[in-house]
C-alpha cells in the first residue's frame, strides 16, 4: 500500500509539474504570436457564440472590406467583435471608417469605428472556454482558482516530504 502511495504523489507531482509547465507555454505562445484574448457575452454573432474564447490577431486596417469580421474597442472596458457593414469616409477627417453589425442584430451599429479603434480580426474560437476565463476573472472564481494553484504548487513543492511520511510510516509498520 505504502509503494502505491508514494508511486501516486510521484506521478499527481509530476502531472502538476506539466499542467503548469504547458500552461505557461500556451500563454507564452499566445503572447508571441501577437493574439489578445476575450470572452463572448453577447449573442450579437452567430458564430461566436455566448461563454466563446476569441483569439484576436492584429491586422493591416487598409486590408479591410465590408463583409470582414473585426473586434474593436468601444471604451476602455468594452471590447466588440462585429462584421463591417460598409466602410466610408467620415465627413469631418475624411478618414476611412466602418460602419458595423451584429449577424443576429436588424440595425447597424450606431456610430462609426475608426481605424484607432480597431483591435483586429477573430483568428479563432473555442466554445465555452470564455465561460471559464470569466468565471476565474472574477470572484470567487478568481479565489477558487488562486486557492488551487496554491495548493498544487505546495503538493510539489512538499510531495518528497509527502513521501517521506509515507517510508516512516512503513518502517514502523515493518
Amino acid at each position: 500500500m505504502c509503494n502505491f502511495l508514494k508511486t501516486a504523489v510521484k506521478v499527481l507531482r509530476i502531472a502538476i509539474i506539466a499542467v503548469i509547465c504547458a500552461s505557461v507555454l500556451l500563454l507564452l505562445a499566445i503572447m508571441a504570436l501577437g493574439l489578445k484574448l476575450y470572452a463572448v457575452i453577447d449573442p450579437s454573432m452567430d458564430e461566436y457564440p455566448i461563454g466563446s474564447l476569441i483569439y484576436v490577431k492584429e491586422v493591416d486596417v487598409d486590408s479591410l472590406n465590408a463583409g470582414d469580421v473585426i473586434t474593436f474597442r468601444l471604451s476602455d472596458n468594452l471590447v466588440v467583435t462585429h462584421r463591417i457593414h460598409e466602410t466610408i469616409l467620415n465627413p469631418e477627417t475624411n478618414e476611412r471608417v466602418f460602419i458595423t453589425k451584429g449577424d443576429s442584430s436588424e440595425e447597424v451599429d450606431p456610430g462609426l469605428i475608426s481605424n484607432e479603434s480597431i483591435v483586429g480580426v477573430p483568428s479563432a474560437v473555442i466554445p465555452k472556454l470564455g465561460d471559464v476565463i470569466t468565471y476565474i476573472k472574477y470572484p470567487p472564481g478568481s479565489y477558487i482558482s488562486i486557492t488551487v494553484c496554491i495548493i498544487m504548487v505546495s503538493f510539489v513543492f512538499f510531495s518528497d516530504n509527502i513521501i517521506s511520511l509515507i517510508d516512516k510510516k512503513n518502517k514502523k509498520e515493518q
